[in-house]
């Protein structure tokens, strides 16, 4: 059941938004996504980057080649390595993906405007990853693999780490939110709630990470609290996003006129 609800959250596809909404100047609308990111840390994290032994395509923040398998299902593909995606063809029929032959080589990736994404080096078409499961069923995510690539491992280096991570957890947040407002048959009544909803789920984070980050710098004096509490804080808005996947399967009924 668990692994049919994250399979089943990408199914919705990016509906024509606002400018507005593409700005994120929605009426209501708390966004996790915060100004004024410390240059210092950015400099470092940008330093994480060039270090790494495998460096990703360009114009990615990370990449790793990967191997088709089979289609599985309506908007479901399975890798290898038994990785489940669900995607938006972006454009692609069905049939032309299922066509792939087993063995295919990939490559999926992940960056800042896009999210993550499959990409054909053939045809050099992108697909928009909704969805990640693991064979057993765990949510997962290349932002995962990008974080574990920088390899951080002074105490500056894991909290520039960590302080990359809360950004770009809270930037696909604000990206699942913009696609399910962007849904033209989302009744009004549902829209408040999930507007609604949204602040909710960003008080409870902040809440969340104020009162785990307390307690762990009353037991953890020495420097080695920031890092701790920073690596709690991005698990919260992980598992945040990862609850807003599997929630936007349920508003997946939005996206057609009644009846289609």
């Amino acid at each position: 059941m668990t692994q049919n609800v994250f399979w089943l959250a990408g199914l919705f596809v990016v509906a024509a938004l606002s400018a507005a909404e593409t700005k994120g100047d929605v009426a209501g609308v708390v966004w996790a996504t915060e100004a004024g990111a410390s240059e210092r840390l950015q400099a470092d994290v940008a330093a994480l980057r060039a270090k790494r032994f495998m460096q990703p395509l360009a114009g990615y923040l990370y990449s790793e080649e990967v191997v088709w398998n089979e289609y599985r299902d309506v908007g479901q593909y399975k890798l290898q390595d038994g990785r489940r995606l669900t995607v938006d063809l972006n454009g692609l029929k069905w049939e032309q993906v299922n066509a792939w032959p087993k063995g295919k080589k990939l490559h999926l990736c992940y960056d800042e405007s896009k999210g993550a994404t499959l990409l054909d080096p053939e045809s050099k078409h992108v697909l928009i990853v909704r969805a990640i499961t693991k064979a057993n069923g765990q949510f997962a995510h290349p932002l995962d693999r990008y974080l574990e690539s920088l390899d951080a491992s002074s105490t500056y280096d894991m909290m520039s780490a960590n302080h990359e991570a809360l950004r770009l957890w809270k930037l696909e947040i604000d990206r699942a939110v913009r696609e399910i407002l962007g849904y033209s048959h989302l009744p009004k009544d549902v829209r408040a709630q999930f507007i609604a909803l949204t602040k909710t789920r960003l008080d409870y984070c902040k809440q969340q990470v104020d009162f785990g980050g307390a307690a762990i710098r009353a037991e953890i004096t020495g420097t080695a609290a920031g890092p701790m509490t920073g690596t709690y804080a991005e698990r919260v808005y992980r598992d945040a996003y990862a609850q807003l996947v599997a929630l936007a399967e349920s508003y997946g009924v939005f996206k057609n006129p009644v009846g289609k």
